[in-house]
């Protein structure tokens, strides 16, 4: 697995980096720039028209550092700087200064770039920090990148794109590769954030390790199932799935079909009658239990339940979800209609408990 961060973990780790390991935010910056730069020297030419869109926080400062770069490297680099000096970093005034004196070309006039036809643009408006919703002229800013046929690079995150959930502070850019810093943010991982975020690449430009992490990604590498010779179905797990309503075997079989797939030994489908002929000509190895026998019998069967997905939300499906979350001390991964029950009961939830939410 792989640690993910939202937006105030990974400031965290950058307080942490600077005040207390030691490290100067000018030299972290100057690595998160080198990267940002050498991923537009892969796709540019010496001809190609590059324009760093900045805003004045340090996200800003990290773009105009990724402009001098290229420019000294001899690409038609440029910034456009988006907001008001007066509100600057001190980072960003320092990032400017050295620029100038090295005769990177600034603008402060966005109508200069409303045609930008820039072949690459380096989105550097906003950072992981942004929590409000984009208006004004930033928001003229994204519409008419988003409109351009330039390619366009993102700095830590695409701007718009809040870190910790995903969401749109009214529009974002689209970016075709965001390259990040540390650790992936959860905002780009998730919807609607994943389909702004384009190609994600993760540089490590000089944080201190992480020394504690709550969100992590699962990997392919993760996945490991072995079976030793003497092993039989029982060694590997007894997973519940309560799932699936009158007409809706989808959900179930969809389920009981990923507990296998994930190396469980035996999964049992608790849903309707009506169900049965589906799911177990669909899936013969699955064991099968239905509303006329007991949940509780089947609760103390298994090792792990599944509940919600496809159950609906009938008298009989709150009932259920009732029982299931009261009598279960297993772990209980809660997901789907489940969870739209429990938002309208007076539940307790316990630490055996694992939540599913959508992002919506």
């Amino acid at each position: 697995m792989r640690a993910v961060v939202n937006a105030s973990q990974m400031k965290e780790i950058d307080r942490y980096t600077i005040e207390e390991i030691g490290i100067p935010s000018m030299v972290l910056m100057e690595s998160a720039a080198r990267s940002v730069a050498y991923a537009v020297k892969e796709k540019a030419s010496k001809e190609d028209k590059i324009v760093s869109i900045c805003g004045v926080g340090n996200n800003g400062a990290d773009g105009i550092a990724a402009a001098r770069i290229l420019k000294n490297w001899g690409y038609n680099a440029s910034v456009v700087v988006i907001g008001s000096e007066l509100k600057a970093t001190n980072e960003w005034l320092n990032q400017k200064k050295i620029a100038k004196n090295l005769d990177v070309e600034f603008t402060t006039d966005f109508s200069d770039a409303d045609s930008i036809n820039a072949d690459i643009v380096i989105d550097a408006i906003f950072g992981i920090g942004l929590s409000r919703k984009i208006t004004g002229t930033y928001l003229e800013v994204i519409q008419t990148v988003n409109k351009s046929n330039a390619y366009v690079i993102s700095v830590d995150i695409a701007s718009g794109v809040s870190a910790s959930d995903g969401q749109i502070l009214n529009d974002a850019i689209k970016a075709d590769e965001t390259i990040t810093f540390g650790y992936e943010k959860v905002g780009m991982l998730v919807y609607p954030g994943i389909e702004y975020s384009g190609n994600v690449k993760v540089c490590d430009i000089g944080f201190a390790p992480i020394r504690k992490s709550s969100i992590y990604a699962i990997e392919d590498s993760d996945i490991k199932i072995s079976r030793s010779q003497n092993s039989y179905k029982g060694t590997f797990g007894k997973v519940l799935v309560v799932a699936g309503s009158e007409g809706m075997a989808g959900a179930a079989l969809f389920s009981a079909k990923a507990a296998y797939k994930m190396g469980c030994g035996l999964v049992k489908v608790y849903t309707p009658k009506e169900n049965r002929i589906i799911i177990q000509s669909k899936l013969p190895e699955a064991l099968l239990a239905t509303y006329e026998q007991a949940i509780e019998k089947e609760l103390e069967w298994a090792d792990v339940v599944v509940l919600g997905p496809g159950l609906g939300k009938s008298a009989k499906a709150i009932e259920l979800t009732k029982k299931v979350v009261e009598k279960c001390q297993n772990p209980l991964v809660i997901d789907a209609d489940a969870l739209r029950i429990l938002a309208h009961l007076n539940i307790k939830l316990n630490s055996n408990m694992i939540l599913t939410p959508s992002f919506r």
